[in-house]
């Protein structure tokens, strides 16, 4: 379970890099103007 789980977030990450990396980027921008820094 975990290791098949693993398998398939390494073969998504393998196609969709950039995109995953933007979408973190973002993500934790969004964080931190939500946090109030």
């Amino acid at each position: 379970m975990f290791w098949t789980g693993m398998e398939s977030i390494r073969r998504f990450i393998d196609w969709a890099g950039p995109a995953v990396y933007a979408v973190m980027f973002a993500l934790a921008g969004w964080i931190v103007c939500r946090a109030g820094f």
